[in-house]
């Protein structure tokens, strides 16, 4: 099941975590790196301007407390994946995501992350270089890259993911049942907002 179309909404606790934690699984890695800098941005924004007397209230900057929730999320991911089997967070979203397709193209990989060209080729050299990637390049256009999983890829990541689901589980398992929803929610919510309004800009 794709993890950005689940079509189970059960109820039951401990379902009802795995598929929030599926969600912020992806949704942590795909933008936790630019949060990661954007922290040190708002960071380094509210020590300039607190000591013109112009002091930002950090909790209660929405862009930055969601920042910071995805990667303090992220990092606890980043310990099963990076610490036990030594992925960067890049290569593991690669990996995350040539799993499910098997076989994705640099375009529709442009799409599909926030990653840019230079993080996904250090990754993909990277992964190609352990045998869990394949990179080929089409005789029809020879500025593309087709990036497909080995066989050892796929036993790893098939290895990984209950683990990095598991931590998610865990931490989501925290929270009431109602917070739960909530979250659920509000990140559909928000994702539709931005969407919206990436098309009406289109439009405009």
């Amino acid at each position: 099941m794709d993890l950005l179309q689940l079509q189970s909404r059960r109820v039951h606790c401990d379902s009802s975590s795995i598929i929030i934690a599926n969600a912020m699984i992806y949704q942590c890695h795909k933008y936790a790196a630019r949060s990661t800098k954007f922290v040190a941005f708002a960071t380094t924004m509210i020590s300039t301007h607190g000591k013109e007397g112009r002091i930002m209230q950090l909790e209660s900057f929405f862009p930055y407390r969601l920042a910071v929730a995805a990667e303090a999320f992220s990092r606890q991911l980043i310990e099963v994946y990076g610490r036990t089997y030594g992925l960067k967070r890049e290569e593991w979203r690669l990996i995350f995501l040539l799993a499910r397709a098997q076989r994705i193209d640099s375009l529709e990989l442009g799409r599909r992350t926030t990653l840019d060209k230079v993080q996904v080729s250090r990754a993909a050299a990277r992964l190609e270089e352990k045998g869990l990637i394949t990179k080929t390049t089409p005789d029809n256009d020879r500025r593309l890259r087709v990036y497909g999983i080995t066989a050892e890829g796929q036993a790893l990541f098939n290895e990984i993911l209950p683990q990095v689901e598991a931590r998610a589980s865990e931490i989501l398992k925290s929270m009431s049942a109602e917070d739960r929803a909530a979250l659920d929610q509000g990140l559909e919510a928000l994702k539709r907002a931005v969407e919206g309004r990436r098309r009406s800009r289109g439009k405009g």
